[in-house]
């Protein structure tokens, strides 16, 4: 069964607007004023990075993400293509914008040799792209680290069996950690 992904148009949207707030605050002050010399060096530096993370959103927004089951694919500018069989390490990471960890995005990120697919919890689909992609690490023996584990059991992933896990073990700490 193949199925495609791609990051959805609200994500999206977000991530232009972003951009274009970040560049009217860092690129307008420098075409009307004469900043002092490390105010002009910040707000470039600024610039630079909406620019670098505007680019980042195109890139998204351009993406496809292909899963069937010979592998998963991304095609798009910088396509990559990992098969099944040459499945390295499944990792699941939270990244959390507040402190009492409420709030955030998980990044999961799939390698294969030499090469590596990276996904937000933005992509619609996010769940069934980890539920795949863990399956396949376990079909295949490869051991997950802690903290992807912790993060797979926060989705109702259960890999207990994984890296000298009893099936069944409680995973501690499951919430998103």
């Amino acid at each position: 069964m193949t199925r495609l992904h791609r990051y959805g148009r609200r994500a999206i949207v977000i991530g232009y607007a972003r951009t274009a707030l970040g560049l009217s605050c860092t690129l307008l002050p420098l075409g009307v004023m004469q900043p002092a010399l490390w105010v002009g060096v910040a707000l470039t530096v600024g610039a630079t990075l909406f620019l670098i993370d505007g680019a980042r959103c195109a890139g998204r927004h351009a993406m496809k993400l292909v899963v069937d089951d010979a592998g998963i694919r991304v095609l798009g500018l910088f396509g990559v293509t990992i098969g099944w069989d040459r499945l390295r390490a499944v990792e699941l990471a939270y990244y959390s914008t507040r402190r009492d960890r409420g709030a955030g995005w998980m990044q999961l990120v799939i390698r294969g040799p030499g090469k590596a697919i990276r996904v937000d919890s933005d992509i619609d689909g996010f769940d069934r792209i980890v539920a795949t992609a863990s399956r396949r690490a376990l079909q295949l023996g490869r051991p997950f680290h802690e903290r992807t584990r912790i993060n797979l059991a926060s989705l109702s992933i259960d890999v207990g069996g994984a890296a000298g896990y009893a099936p069944g073990t409680v995973v501690r700490g499951a919430d998103g950690a």
